[in-house]
């Protein structure tokens, strides 16, 4: 089997990925765009792409090889901090404006892509070949699990919060690397 493109995987990126995005082709609703923003923003870059570059830029930068790809993950890395930043930015302005979204849209959807991402990160350690750098599976895990938490915790704060304390917030406190 080829882990890359196990079910879970297809499942994630050729029909729920899919779904949520087309969606917002006919309907702009806040249900809609935030929908859309934790599939795509929280899980898919905040948790599957983070947790991939955590993985190799660490296989990496222990092994001591390909310096100049270390410094290109680095820089993917901070790239993606700042599209994750500005979508939890989006998420909890639209969480004040309306705060069922946070128990009917956001918290939903989390809770059905949360198994999905866990398991998309444990089928990439079971082909050898995959963690032949020497990424420790448990670590990867455990990051993997750390970014879905921070993101929770980040979002349910944003319920009874004001915009104008939304939009006051640091660059620090929306950035979750």
């Amino acid at each position: 089997m080829n882990t890359l493109l196990s079910d879970t995987y297809k499942q994630v990126f050729h029909v729920i990925l899919p779904e949520a995005m087309e969606r917002l082709i006919t309907d702009q609703s806040p249900e809609a765009i935030a929908d859309a923003s934790t599939v795509y923003n929280m899980f898919v870059e905040g948790v599957l792409a983070e947790t991939g570059y955590f993985s190799f830029y660490k296989s990496l930068e222990e092994s001591g090889i390909m310096p100049g790809l270390l410094e290109g993950i680095g820089n993917l890395k901070r790239d993606e901090s700042r599209h994750i930043g500005y979508e939890t930015f989006l998420l909890q302005r639209l969480i004040c404006e309306h705060p069922h979204l946070l128990d009917d849209v956001i918290m939903k959807r989390m809770a059905v892509m949360a198994p999905l991402a866990l398991r998309i990160v444990e089928e990439g350690f079971v082909d050898g070949d995959l963690d032949a750098f020497g990424a420790e599976p448990d670590e990867v895990m455990n990051f993997a699990l750390k970014q879905l938490q921070v993101r929770m915790d980040v979002l349910s704060r944003a319920k009874g919060k004001k915009l104008d304390e939304i939009y006051s917030a640091s660059n620090h406190d929306l950035s979750l690397i």
